[in-house]
């Protein structure tokens, strides 16, 4: 029963069971995302499921903790880092952003995520430091919330939170709704130092500070 449960789980196999059956018009550009901790065996069956369907993918990233080799010519794999953003989460947020501006109106994106997303793609909103986004990540790693809660914070300063990329894959992407999350925060959030003792006592109220 272990073992079942965990071969039903596999990445691979639930994503190519997921895209088996995928139909796209004729000469329709496809564009494959797989971000995460399971993202290479996700972009492995999605490429072999997409290429005996007889589809091509334009281009796409993957993002993943460690090194890959991506499985498809125009799909790249880059590596992000887990689970405090660095200089290759960066890279890899800006890749996302240069491929994206590389696609049609009529395009279709096949998005596939995993756990470790918001680390791995993370990178500040405009108006915030990239030194504060890691501040943040390992003050929030330290403050006992749950994971939940701890998204519900951080996706107000990430780049690519908050469904950012989906708002950028329909072209409204401005760094964020209405513009800087960093710069629009409530006051209560918008200091290092305020932040670190808010953090620290972290619980519903920060949750609630910031929706």
């Amino acid at each position: 029963m272990y073992d079942a449960a965990i071969a039903g789980a596999a990445p691979g196999p639930v994503t190519a069971a997921a895209l088996r059956d995928f139909q796209a018009r004729p000469g329709q550009r496809l564009w494959l995302y797989a971000l995460g901790k399971a993202a290479h065996p996700m972009a492995v069956a999605a490429a072999a499921t997409l290429q005996r369907s007889l589809h091509t993918i334009a281009g796409g990233v993957i993002v993943s903790p460690e090194p890959m080799t991506s499985p498809y010519a125009t799909v790249v794999a880059l590596q992000g880092d887990h689970p405090l953003p660095g200089r290759h989460s960066f890279t890899a947020a800006q890749r996302i952003a240069d491929t994206a501006a590389g696609m049609r109106s009529d395009d279709v994106a096949i998005v596939l995520l995993s756990g470790g997303v918001t680390s791995l793609i993370a990178a500040p909103l405009r108006g915030m430091a990239e030194a504060d986004l890691g501040q943040l990540f390992e003050l929030l790693l330290g403050s006992g919330l749950d994971i939940r809660k701890m998204n519900a914070v951080r996706k107000h300063f990430t780049r690519w939170g908050a469904g950012r990329m989906a708002l950028r894959r329909r072209e409204l992407w401005r760094a964020g709704p209405g513009g800087s999350a960093w710069e629009g925060a409530p006051g209560r959030i918008g200091g290092r130092h305020r932040l670190g003792r808010d953090v620290a006592a972290a619980g519903d109220g920060v949750e609630r500070a910031l929706e």
